[in-house]
């Protein structure tokens, strides 16, 4: 069930700023420093020391700290079968929608949850290193206990429209399956091009259009495997402007065709 598990990790990563997908997995991540924004699909969340965050991994996702160097994070990722199992099991399965269902957000635990949270993921982190088949009943133990904690905290809204790179995030939601360019959304946001480049990229970390194909993609994926449309039907209701281009972005960033994604995946 538990994919990774880590207590206190600070420094950089290959992720950090780098928006990424992470089929069949739910993330938990506890941030310690402030600064800086948690980017989850469209919306922005500050990244304070306290607060948690939950997140579907199958959503495009990344956390954009201000001082990579600095930035010291708990965080436990779980299979999403895995835990469904599980849940069901111990008769809580409720917890999925509380936690990861709906409008993603972040959550800040009361202090004594806050305190709890943190003991419990580094008793999991601990745990889960130590790998002993004896200790399984306690740490499933605290898994239960952590999320049940989780589920308590209030949550927080994402950052207020207004912002160049909340609008244009906005903007791509909304006309993610229409075909436009750079200077289209410049003129729909009232902002000059170079500067939704420069602005969007310190934010998320992609540019415009790596992060438009990365969210047509995922909606991509999620058509192959849940309906019967033909492959230009997809590339077309996904946003590609044509089945050859959708193509050779699918095969770029999956390692195969669309057709063989589709096959190996049901």
């Amino acid at each position: 069930m538990i994919r990774e598990a880590a207590y206190r990790v600070c420094g950089r990563d290959e992720r950090i700023s780098c928006k990424h997908t992470e089929e069949n997995q739910y993330e938990v991540l506890l941030v310690h420093t402030d600064g800086g924004h948690m980017l989850v699909r469209d919306r922005l969340y500050p990244m304070r020391a306290g607060t948690l965050y939950l997140i579907n991994a199958a959503e495009p996702h990344c956390s954009i700290p201000d001082r990579p160097a600095d930035y010291c994070r708990s965080k436990l990722i779980l299979a999403r079968d895995g835990l469904h199992r599980f849940l069901e099991a111990a008769d809580c399965e409720f917890l999925i929608e509380r936690l990861f269902g709906g409008e993603h957000a972040s959550v800040i635990p009361a202090e004594a949850e806050a305190s709890l949270i943190e003991r419990r993921l580094e008793t999991i982190a601990r745990l889960f290193e130590r790998a002993r088949e004896e200790e399984r009943p306690v740490l499933h133990a605290a898994i239960l206990s952590l999320l049940d904690l989780c589920a308590r905290g209030e949550r927080e809204p994402a950052v207020p429209e207004g912002g160049v790179v909340s609008r244009a995030l906005a903007y791509i939601s909304q006309h993610l399956d229409e075909h436009f360019d750079l200077d289209q959304m410049a003129a729909a946001l009232y902002v000059s091009k170079c500067y939704l480049c420069r602005a969007f990229h310190r934010s998320v970390g992609m540019t415009v259009m790596e992060y438009v194909n990365h969210r047509r993609l995922a909606r991509a994926k999620q058509l192959l495997l849940t309906t019967e449309k033909t492959i230009s039907q997809i590339a077309d209701e996904a946003g590609f402007s044509g089945f050859s281009y959708f193509c050779s972005c699918f095969r770029r960033v999956e390692g195969v065709t669309p057709s063989a994604y589709r096959k190996s995946n049901r």
